[in-house]
């Protein structure tokens, strides 16, 4: 039987006797954080730090960061964070993609979006789109101009975003010499895009809604375990660099969003097409899981900063759930694994299930002036 497994890294330093840890958040992919040095002053990139005027509260839903159904299983995909500082403008025809991947077999029920502005009232499309990159690849994908796909005649450039557009009257033009970075629609109105008036002052966490059943898609979009989609909105305003709408954003977050420049993103009508942004779109997606995942390690002890040298005492609370096969869930080992040598060799302790979805197990004393990472493994 196929086993599945979760891990949580993290690092301690003993420098004379100093200790520091981080926790990874399972949900995002686990990747570099970037640092974004931007202008946050100009037309596409500005401060969200203040809401102005109140929303119709039919047209939208609030949502917790992380929500989880009584047993632990996800239904939600989103970006783990409240720290949504930038309104990110895009203009005429441009689009936003933000991808997520698929912690295990699942049913594409919802997806959601937070606007910040929308002055000119235009109206979006919204579309999900297959993703031929690997996570690795759109993990460490530095900002750079990737491509288009040819669209002869249709007043935007002769450019356009996906492969399944109407527009289209060509293949890919890779600018990077990279592969093409995305496939098929997974749910669209005729490659359009499902039309969307969005409202903006939504206020962070505040999402408007799409219902991927509408169209007659029944059942819902279906994807396997590490399937990479990607949510794409685009503005629907008729005129290049005019109608611009604005998203919560974020940059800093390791998870490298695109955005499609039709008239150029710093040289207009030159350096059109697709890039790969640091930022991150404020998109979030609704699941229902179908399939088998790994152990959710929910929680584990962060070793606080001290003169200690030992041992040090890891508890950490992990769950596990078969949505297809409920009968068949449960952890069957939890590893605390620690290293001294940079993670080349690894010592494992076995923790003990103390009770419950909690479980324990010891990091020996250490000697002074030496790094010690430690992870712990769960498998189902």
């Amino acid at each position: 039987m196929l086993r599945r497994i979760a891990t949580i890294f993290v690092v301690i330093l003993l420098l004379p006797v100093f200790v520091s840890a981080q926790e990874h958040t399972v949900l995002r992919p686990d990747g570099k954080i970037y640092k974004h040095k931007g202008d946050l002053k100009n037309l596409e990139i500005m401060s969200a730090k203040q809401l102005k005027s109140e929303i119709k509260e039919s047209h939208v839903q609030n949502i917790s960061a992380v929500v989880y159904s009584p047993n632990g299983t996800i239904d939600t995909l989103k970006i783990p964070t409240d720290t949504w500082t930038t309104n990110f403008g895009f203009f005429g025809n441009d689009w936003f993609m933000q991808w997520f991947e698929a912690p295990a077999d699942l049913d594409l029920l919802q997806v959601g979006f937070s606007v910040f502005d929308n002055p000119d009232a235009i109206e979006v499309s919204v579309k999900i789109v297959s993703v031929n990159w690997t996570k690795d690849q759109l993990m460490n994908a530095a900002v750079l101009n990737r491509g288009y796909y040819e669209a002869t005649g249709n007043g935007f450039n002769d450019i356009s975003a996906f492969m399944d557009n109407p527009d289209i009257t060509g293949g890919w033009t890779s600018l990077d010499e990279e592969a093409e970075p995305f496939g098929a629609d997974i749910f669209s109105d005729g490659g359009v895009g499902f039309p969307v008036d969005p409202i903006g002052n939504s206020g962070i966490n505040t999402y408007q809604w799409v219902d991927l059943s509408v169209g007659g898609v029944l059942p819902f979009p279906q994807l396997s375990q590490g399937d990479i989609f990607g949510i794409a909105i685009r503005n629907t305003g008729l005129v290049m660099d005019e109608g611009r709408i604005g998203f919560y954003a974020g940059a800093g977050f390791g998870i490298p969003a695109w955005k499609f420049y039709t008239n150029g993103r710093l040289d207009p009508g030159v350096d059109v097409g697709w890039w790969s942004r640091t930022f991150s779109w404020d998109y979030v997606a609704i699941v229902d899981l179908t399939g088998d995942r790994a152990p959710f390690i929910n929680s584990f002890t962060s070793i606080p900063s001290g003169p200690d040298l030992g041992p040090f005492t890891v508890d950490a609370n992990i769950t596990d759930d078969n949505p297809g096969d409920p009968p068949n869930a449960g952890v069957a080992s939890a590893i605390l694994q620690w290293s001294d040598d940079g993670g080349t060799t690894w010592n494992d302790e076995t923790m003990a299930n103390t009770s419950g979805d909690d479980y324990t197990g010891d990091i020996p004393v250490q000697t002074p002036n030496v790094t010690i990472e430690y992870r712990i493994v769960a498998t189902d």
